[in-house]
């Protein structure tokens, strides 16, 4: 399976547990830098008035986050917002 197939699986998932997923690099109108994860996922406000937001970054097997990808997750980790790198399993 591609790395774009395991991505629309995974959006796929992410969707029917209720999270919204915005795929930030391949939109014609992409204002993503160079760098920023594939993946925006939302899941709504519970009870509390709580939203989940996190950024996934997805990779092939065996594939490498890059210098600049792991400096981009960083700076969004440091700002409180949860990220991580999806394998293709």
């Amino acid at each position: 399976m591609s790395e774009s197939a395991y991505q629309r699986k995974l959006i796929k998932q992410y969707e029917s547990e209720g999270w919204t997923v915005l795929r930030l690099r391949d939109a014609p109108t992409s204002v993503a830098q160079t760098g920023t994860p594939d993946l925006l996922v939302i899941r709504p406000w519970d009870t509390k008035g709580v939203a989940e937001v996190k950024f996934i970054e997805v990779k092939n097997t065996g594939g490498k986050v890059s210098k600049l990808q792991e400096v981009h997750m960083r700076l969004l980790t440091e700002r409180g917002f949860e990220c991580e790198v999806n394998y293709k399993q």
